[in-house]
């Protein structure tokens, strides 16, 4: 063998031992594994917010013992309506395409509503004072921003009732009692007609009817007042509408409230001292739009 092949023999073998060393020392890389795709909103979170709109609350009522009508007769039916507006907060948390969460609402009304006596000229009259409910609701992200859900839970409402003297007609009522005396009452011949306050409430006394005497109420006068706080459930559906780079969102809903019947007891304005209880059944329906200030949820990124 020449002296140049004897060289270039131990070059080449001398590289492959550098060849190998080298391979030794370079890492072996694993399969590559993109980050995780965080959602692009998270309902995730609290808020606190303002709600208007509005509502309607058929009432039906029944006269318990018979004070205007036979007991078990019914006083007639209404419809009270009006705005509504108030607060709500919660809070959600999101499981993929689902969001669970609570919330407490709180909400003042205008719901007013009146209705005649079948059996008299008083009117019946009723005003649903305020609303709330908590509720627990489950809903589907159609959107990473909209959200349809439905809500139930328990209800609450606060009304107020008074029955009086129609507007433009004073009323004759047989002295001490709540009924209506004959439209032909006239005054007694021989005594001065007496204009009387009773609980703030004026009436004209010395009234003398074919039953006997009575008292002269003035139009448009309550002369029975009641109130009543109610507990019932609550059943609604709705959507919000959530902007993604800002902790704001919009929702619209309906609930619909159901109370069920409850004896109301009555004080009376023109008979001192004297309670009666009328039965009232009653439902709610309200459509609310809200604006939520939100809390620990937002973009995913």
């Amino acid at each position: 063998m020449s002296v140049m092949n004897r060289w270039l023999l131990a070059c080449v073998v001398l590289c492959g031992f550098a060849g190998s060393a080298g391979a030794a020392d370079v890492p072996v890389l694993g399969p590559y594994q993109p980050p995780p795709v965080r959602p692009l909103y998270s309902w995730t979170g609290c808020y606190i917010g303002v709600n208007m709109g509005g509502g309607a609350a058929p009432k039906s009522r029944v006269d318990t013992i018979g004070t205007f009508a036979p007991p078990g007769t019914s006083l007639g039916d209404m419809t009270a309506r009006g705005v509504a507006g108030g607060g709500q907060l919660g809070c959600d948390y999101q499981v993929g395409s689902f969001v669970f969460g609570l919330q407490g609402l709180l909400d003042l009304s205008g719901m007013k509503g009146s209705n005649v006596l079948p059996t008299t000229i008083l009117v019946n009259n009723s005003f649903v004072q305020t609303f709330a409910t908590v509720t627990g609701r489950i809903g589907y992200t159609v959107l990473p921003t909209l959200l349809v859900y439905a809500k139930a839970g328990g209800a609450f409402v606060h009304d107020l009732y008074n029955i009086s003297t129609p507007d433009g007609e004073d009323v004759p009522f047989f002295a001490g009692t709540m009924t209506v005396a004959p439209s032909n009452a006239v005054f007694n011949p021989s005594a001065i007609p007496t204009l009387t306050t009773n609980g703030g409430n004026l009436a004209i006394t010395n009234v003398l009817t074919p039953g006997g005497p009575a008292a002269l109420v003035p139009a448009a006068t309550p002369v029975a007042l009641g109130s009543k706080s109610t507990i019932g459930w609550t059943a609604g559906f709705g959507a919000e509408w959530a902007f993604a780079h800002a902790p704001v969102s919009l929702s619209l809903e309906y609930s619909y409230m159901h109370f069920g019947s409850t004896q109301v007891p009555f004080l009376s304005a023109i008979v001192p001292g004297l309670v009666f209880p009328i039965d009232i059944s009653q439902s709610i329906h309200t459509v609310l739009f809200g604006i939520n200030l939100r809390f620990g949820n937002g973009p995913g990124y």
